[in-house]
């Protein structure tokens, strides 16, 4: 099962973030693709925060932080809401569930709240996005060091990544003074967008109840995927139960830094009689021209195979596999979605590996 899968990552703090005379020495741990940086990684981030300045840019930087996480949550909220009123649910739910939240951090063996930080990429510096999966910012490294022209046989793995107590970079979407609780409202509003595509409808959203909240999300952060599934399962079928409900299928695709975009795709041709199936590599063709071109018309399988070999202005992957391009997207997404419900596509271009 893809949920299983993990990356060892060596986690080291940043020397700017230092202020004990002797640097700590790096630390290892396997996470898993399916969970969140700040999240897996947090009884490490706590160690680190012992060597780091009393005084950082979380007392610093708390109002403007509050005051730009309030703008991003509208924003967001905004955008489910072009979708079709996906958060149009009972707040009091939402609300009950945050208020659980904090009081599940509350009562955790450590007194202080979670230290803001952010992580970047040892390798090339570049800061990562908090709001994607541990998976999805690994693909994007992985592709881009080994579609690079002096990219070598040398290994990517362990994945080596700072953490920062300072600076916070202003190309990062501003993350929450209570970062668990932040991640947790991300994530929740990113699986209600979904559902409302899935089903082509908001029932399953107001149906949720706080406990369904609390349930999928312990599992996301203790990786334990058998309480997931038992939640997210549900989500996933008709009112009576019945089969997989699947109207629409929930798309996100990654490209290098560019700005996630998020639409739904069909799963069937709606032109056809016989409702022969979308591929991944029809959908991209579609969305992305410039970076999948049509190049013939013909469906015979060698020119699908043809058509793989000439795109060469890009790498993809779905949970870090590189899928043929005549694969249904129905069955990506049955396989191999994220616990948001949404299938994450990441593309890396030739001019991200100049």
């Amino acid at each position: 099962c893809h949920h299983h899968r993990s990356i060892p990552i060596t986690l080291s703090l940043a020397p700017s973030s230092l202020s004990s005379p002797i640097m700590p020495p790096p630390l290892h741990r396997m996470v898993s693709r399916q969970t969140y940086l700040h999240i897996a990684l947090e009884e490490e981030v706590r160690r680190f925060h012992e060597y780091a300045p009393v005084v950082s840019f979380r007392s610093i930087k708390q109002s403007v932080n509050e005051d730009s996480y309030n703008q991003d949550n509208e924003k967001r909220k905004e955008d489910i809401d072009d979708v079709g009123g996906a958060n149009n649910t009972d707040d009091n739910t939402s609300n009950s569930a945050d208020n659980e939240i904090k009081s599940s951090n509350e009562n955790q063996n450590y007194n202080s709240s979670y230290p803001m930080c952010w992580f970047e990429d040892e390798e090339t510096g570049t800061a990562l996005r908090w709001q994607f999966f541990t998976g999805i910012l690994y693909d994007l490294f992985k592709l881009r060091k080994k579609h690079s022209s002096s990219f070598s046989r040398c290994s990517v793995l362990p994945w080596k990544i700072r953490v920062h107590f300072t600076s916070y970079p202003q190309s990062l979407l501003s993350l929450h003074n209570e970062v668990q609780l932040g991640i947790f409202q991300f994530y929740l509003n990113s699986l209600k967008e979904a559902l409302y595509v899935q089903h082509n409808s908001n029932k399953v959203v107001k149906n949720m109840t706080k406990q369904s909240h609390l349930q999928i999300w312990d599992g996301i952060k203790r990786c334990q995927w058998e309480v997931y599934k038992e939640v997210s399962n549900g989500f996933n079928t008709s009112v009576s139960g019945e089969g997989i409900v699947l109207q629409s299928i929930p798309v996100r695709v990654v490209v290098d830094s560019r700005p996630i975009f998020a639409r739904p795709c069909n799963q069937y041709h709606d032109d056809d009689d016989d409702k022969s199936v979308v591929t991944i590599g029809e959908m991209l063709r579609k969305w992305l021209p410039e970076l999948f071109p049509d190049s013939t018309r013909s469906n015979d399988d060698e020119n699908d195979k043809r058509k793989d070999s000439e795109v060469t202005k890009c790498v993809w992957c779905v949970q870090g596999i590189q899928v043929p391009l005549d694969t249904p997207i129905g069955n990506l997404w049955i396989g191999l979605c994220h616990p948001d419900h949404f299938l994450y596509i990441v593309i890396v271009t030739n001019t991200a590996c100049e």
